[in-house]
């Protein structure tokens, strides 16, 4: 039995016990949180998430297994935009592993951040390798040193522990704001147009190539691959919290930036029709012949930008199936297969019956601004002049009693006009209701065509017709509360960003009025 050194029934040559204080050290400590300064026995709270911890951190490249100088912080601007994409070091799946930086091996977790020989945390270089369920770290999260003087009113970086709610609307702000400015809206939109092409064409090809090669990528394959994963890095970042809750205010913000944005790309996408699809001049628009040709021009033009908003809108969708495949344990031809079916889809069932008022119409004709409402307003403009020079024949024609000159011509141009005018003038105010439903179920419908395609995948592994047994999640991953909470949000936030997109074009046209009162709108 122990005694303390000052008890006063301590026999005599009866053992003491040490009660002398001791400090404990932290071996690896990569939050640099204190030990036993705040209470006995408490760790105060960590100064840093391991994001930031990694960020600080060095650069492993494991092509090399070297380390590269510099943390993902102390990079250039150029570097951090244009240099190699970097993911932050994880292990990627639950047991018993090797450490990459210091060969010990250990029982490690899936998505536990890997530490150096220092016990640091730190970021890789992910190269050509299947991105997966690696965590990009964001251009925009890095942009400035953390507890810096700029890092302060840095409201783009996302990589704290949770963000306010001023924080996150005036994130959401900076991403849509370019979309209400006349002029750069469209400029805006095609940049952004382009940079999601940059990001989904190297994915559909795999998806085609994967096709024919399976699980043996050619050189083109692997340079597509670090292709797409260069254009992840423009991804703005998100807090712990909004990772960890699928429905938050941040994940619902940055849904509507991000269906803001892919409505205009959409409509940059469509445009690409006026260039194979020229419109005449207004002022040769003399007679009804004239109209008939421009009408049946600009209708054909209609069909291809929708065919290409579609396919846009398609491209992006089946992207992001191709990389959920892999993921969820598939092999690269039944990836492909996956991709393509969710592309062949959504184009074929959305495009389907577009002459008669289909899907294609109604989701399309707000959205890209190619439909026959638009293109007819300079129709619109001319005819009103038109109109009245007829109808000032007429008022002359009256007083001599001889109709013959323009009484069937003023017959046919008002039955046309009418017909003009109303077509064009349908959808007046319609914008942003029309945009907060049509967009809302636009956006579930793309949902459930996905999960359509990842259910009929899933069967086929059951059945042992894919390469390897994978699962997309079957019936729990649409019935389930997750799934619920996924439709839910889908839903809400491509209501919200329809409506903003409707407000904006509101916003847009009468901006357009006062500066051109000659302006003709067809949502007046």
């Amino acid at each position: 039995m122990e005694y303390g050194a000052n008890s006063r029934y301590k026999p005599v040559g009866a053992k003491t016990r040490n009660t002398s204080a001791e400090m404990t050290a932290i071996k690896n400590n990569p939050l640099e949180q204190a030990y036993s300064l705040t209470g006995l026995n408490q760790k105060t709270a960590p100064e840093y998430t391991p994001e930031e911890a990694a960020q600080n951190g060095r650069i492993w490249d494991p092509e090399t297994k070297r380390w590269i100088k510099g943390s993902a912080e102390d990079r250039s601007l150029a570097a951090k935009f244009f240099g190699d994409t970097l993911v932050y070091a994880k292990y990627d799946h639950d047991g018993w592993q090797e450490n990459p930086v210091t060969g010990e091996m250990g029982n490690h977790h899936k998505g536990e951040f890997i530490e150096d020989e220092n016990g640091n945390y730190f970021t890789e270089i992910l190269g050509d390798r299947q991105l997966g369920e690696k965590q990009v770290v964001s251009a925009w999260d890095v942009l400035t040193k953390e507890n810096s003087a700029a890092n302060a009113f840095d409201f783009m970086d996302s990589d704290e522990a949770d963000k306010s709610v001023g924080g996150i609307a005036m994130k959401t702000i900076a991403q849509m704001a370019p979309y209400f400015i006349p002029g750069m809206n469209t400029v805006y939109g095609a940049f952004t147009a382009l940079v999601g092409l940059g990001s989904v064409m190297p994915t559909f090809y795999k998806s085609m190539e994967s096709l024919f090669t399976g699980e043996n990528p050619t050189r083109l394959y692997d340079n597509a691959t670090r292709l797409e994963n260069w254009f992840k890095k423009f991804t703005p970042g998100m807090t712990q919290h909004g990772r960890e809750h699928f429905f938050s205010l941040e994940s619902l913000g940055n849904q509507l930036a991000d269906l803001s944005g892919q409505l205009w790309q959409q409509r940059a996408a469509a445009s690409l029709a006026a260039q194979f699809y020229k419109l005449p001049d207004t002022k040769d628009l003399k007679t009804l012949a004239d109209w008939d040709k421009y009408k049946q021009q600009s209708e054909k033009m209609n069909r291809a930008g929708k065919a290409l908003s579609l396919g846009y809108m398609g491209l992006t969708q089946a992207a992001d199936v191709y990389n959920d495949a892999l993921n969820s344990g598939y092999d690269k031809r039944t990836a492909g297969l996956a991709s393509l079916m969710t592309a062949g889809a959504l184009f074929g069932i959305m495009n389907y019956n577009e002459s008669a008022n289909g899907l294609g119409t109604w989701f399309l004709d707000k959205t890209t601004g190619y439909n026959q409402e638009i293109t007819q307003a300079p129709v619109i403009r001319a005819a009103k002049t038109l109109y009245a020079k007829l109808e000032a024949g007429v008022q002359k024609a009256v007083g001599t009693g001889d109709f013959s000159g323009v009484d069937g011509a003023l017959a046919k141009f008002k039955l046309k006009a009418i017909n003009y005018l109303d077509d064009a003038f349908r959808a007046s105010g319609e914008d942003i209701w029309k945009g907060f439903i049509v967009e809302g179920v636009e956006e579930v419908s793309e949902e459930m065509i996905q999960d359509a395609v990842k259910g009929i995948i899933d069967t086929m592994s059951w059945a042992g017709f894919t390469a390897k047994e994978g699962s997309f999640g079957g019936w729990s991953n649409v019935f389930s509360q997750e799934g619920a909470q996924r439709y839910f949000q889908t839903l809400v936030g491509g209501a919200l960003g329809g409506a903003v997109f409707g407000a904006q074009n509101v916003v847009q046209d009468r901006i357009n009025k006062w500066v051109n009162k000659d302006y003709v709108s067809p949502r007046e």
